[in-house]
Formats: C-alpha cells, structure tokens, sequence
C-alpha cells in the first residue's frame, strides 16, 4: 500500500496464482498486531486452519464453537 495507508489484502495474495496457491497450502499467517487484537488473530487462525479436523467450527458443534471463541464475547 502507499505510506500511511493499510493493505487489507488476502493474507495469501500474489499476482501469480502458482505462488498464490504455493502460499496458501503452506505459508504462516502473519498479522500486524497493531491491526489485530489477539482474539481476532485466534479467530481468524482458527477459521483459515488448512486441517479441517481442527478448524474453528469443523467440529461437531459446528457453528456454536464460532459464536463461542473469545473474539464474540462482547456481542450479545
């Protein structure tokens, strides 16, 4: 992005799809902790996980296990 602005872009992105796609199946997430809380860090963590055994909300409550992560507390 240009200075002062933010680059929201997909945590993956690359203009070529092989170093795209390369990225997706194995590349860290990295977050900006200025940008994201460490709630928002462990939600998205958990919602992007490669494995769906452990992804947030692949298990058998489903989507309860979502509404339940620390990132909703303060919703009612």
């Amino acid at each position: 992005g240009q200075h002062g602005s933010v680059d929201l872009r997909l945590p993956f992105f690359d203009e070529d799809p092989r170093i795209m796609n390369r990225k997706i199946l194995s590349a860290p997430l990295v977050f900006d902790p200025a940008l994201f809380s460490p709630e928002a860090q462990s939600l998205i963590t958990g919602l992007l996980q490669r494995d769906p055994e452990r992804r947030l909300g692949g298990g058998p409550t489903d989507a309860a296990e979502i509404q339940s992560h620390p990132f909703f507390r303060s919703v009612d």
